[in-house]
């Protein structure tokens, strides 16, 4: 989470809810409006045999057709700000 983001956000909140009841087992998301850093985020489990917690330095597959499905949500929750 970058450093002056607060906790208790929708965004935070809509993405908890989302990979808690979702499809993916890890999310890492990062939000950049006028070259300012204004959301950052990592939900889920890096491994889960292990349980490790995604992390800043978590390596993830970027497959195109998985892009969309937060696309939306995101752009909705920024316009609204």
């Amino acid at each position: 989470m970058y450093k002056y983001q607060k906790a208790e956000s929708p965004l935070h909140d809509m993405l908890t809810d989302f990979l808690e009841n979702g499809p993916f087992p890890a999310l890492a998301v990062g939000i950049v409006k006028d070259n300012n850093i204004i959301f950052t985020g990592e939900y889920g489990k890096a491994n889960l045999s292990t349980g490790d917690p995604v992390d800043r330095s978590t390596l993830f597959h970027q497959a195109p057709s998985q892009k969309h499905l937060l696309l939306q949500p995101l752009c909705n929750w920024l316009s609204v700000e």
